[in-house]
């Protein structure tokens, strides 16, 4: 997942919840450790494993696809590593990856910034402006519309997506897309509450990584802006912030949301309808 990608979808409202709870970032699931396998078929077929460590607070997602296109067969393997203080993208087909700061941490050092006064009206104005953000770009929230795993799930559906996610959390089991008549589903067909082996929270031996500097100062400048508009009581934008990579100020135009984005964006928003 690329850097501006992740600051899209998790610059956009995240810090509703109990803005001062230690949970505020991201509810806790209801397993502490957890090895969750999905299946994927569709326009691209394979498996993705995820490993749970924390109640979710570190993960580490395993993708290997493959789609045929054009009669030529192509591969997706590539590796999502979030640590408390970093996410690592790596690319195992070029044995590449990149780092930014976890936004969980960057939301923790600009929240500090502000009184406990102004915390208590981000918080407020997060929640009042989560489901208004949803319903404004045509999505809809179902609580509780399937069981699947045994878990109780609430569907959020936007842009030819639909997710099931664990009520509560964000989590996904499930997710269809049917988009430019391109469809595929990845599903989870297993959860084994067990500790995931430490190995799988640590880079590939071999691989390169960059730090994404561009992508981590974007994602800074853009909670920035996202706290300072709820503060004010003002919707945040879904744009990059008002500013380049270095900080200088540009022309705002809100940005297209790639699918990997609406999913994830998606995801979130059902934790602002709690």
């Amino acid at each position: 997942m690329n850097g501006l990608v992740k600051l899209t979808a998790v610059g956009l409202l995240v810090v509703s919840q109990t803005v001062l709870a230690q949970d505020w970032f991201a509810p806790k699931l209801p397993f502490k450790n957890a090895v969750v396998e999905y299946q994927v078929t569709g326009m691209s077929a394979g498996t993705k494993t995820t490993y749970i460590r924390d109640y979710g607070r570190e993960s580490a997602e395993y993708t290997n696809l493959s789609m045929k296109m054009m009669g030529m067969v192509q591969t997706q393997q590539e590796i999502d590593i979030t640590t408390r203080d970093w996410v690592y993208s790596v690319d195992m087909n070029s044995r590449t990856a990149t780092k930014m700061m976890n936004p969980e941490k960057v939301y923790r050092q600009e929240l500090e910034k502000y009184s406990s006064t102004e915390q208590d009206k981000i918080a407020t104005n997060a929640e009042k402006f989560g489901m208004n953000s949803l319903q404004g770009m045509g999505g809809t929230l179902t609580k509780n519309a399937a069981k699947l795993q045994g878990y109780s799930c609430d569907l959020t559906e936007m842009s030819g997506i639909k997710v099931y996610s664990i009520s509560e959390t964000g989590f996904p089991l499930k997710v269809e897309t049917n988009m430019m008549g391109m469809k595929s589903t990845e599903e989870a067909v297993s959860i084994k509450k067990v500790s995931p082996p430490a190995d799988k929270f640590s880079l590939p031996a071999g691989v390169t990584v960059e730090h994404d500097q561009m992508a981590e100062n974007m994602m800074r400048n853009h909670i920035r802006q996202t706290l300072s508009s709820l503060v004010a009581g003002e919707m945040p934008k879904l744009d990059s912030g008002g500013y380049d990579a270095q900080g200088a100020e540009m022309n705002s135009g809100e940005e297209a949301l790639s699918p990997e984005a609406m999913q994830q964006l998606q995801q979130m928003m059902q934790q602002f309808g709690q």
